[in-house]
């Protein structure tokens, strides 16, 4: 699947400064992104919620800033939500159920942003992809090689 937009998860962007298991697959991202010169666009909370990851890691919050900032000139770009955008998000945030749960707003609005580019979410959290998967747009950062490369 080749695709022009890539809606990137605060969740997936984080791997840059936090030494977790797929670290290499966010990087190995990042990498492909720059090199396919993809569109990458995120919601405006993406900021807050790097910050927050940041800081509850004792991670500097300036140079989590300014790894957002270096990202913003190359690949990176930075939207809030538009109407219909964030009502595609309210929807799928609504649509979730008793059992798997309900996906948050954050991660609703994402996954919004990708469905209205036609593009797909990529995030760390498997959690949202079970409860959301119905709406498609979404990609776990584990398999985009094997998806997006084809």
């Amino acid at each position: 699947m080749r695709t022009k937009y890539i809606v990137l998860d605060s969740s997936v962007f984080v791997k840059i400064f936090l030494n977790e298991e797929d670290r290499d697959d966010a990087i190995k991202l990042l990498e492909y992104i720059g090199k396919n010169r993809i569109y990458v666009v995120c919601p405006d909370i993406f900021v807050y919620e790097v910050l927050s990851v940041a800081a509850q890691n004792r991670f500097l919050l300036s140079d989590a800033l300014r790894l957002i900032k270096v990202s913003e000139k190359s690949y990176l770009n930075i939207a809030p939500p538009t109407t219909q955008q964030f009502e595609l998000a309210m929807q799928i945030t609504e649509n979730g159920n008793q059992k798997s749960g309900f996906p948050s707003i954050y991660d609703s609005t994402y996954h919004a942003m990708a469905i209205s580019y036609d593009g797909v979410f990529i995030t760390a959290d498997k959690r949202h992809i079970e409860k959301a998967r119905q709406y498609e747009h979404v990609l776990l950062l584990n398999d985009w090689e094997s998806v997006l490369s084809e």
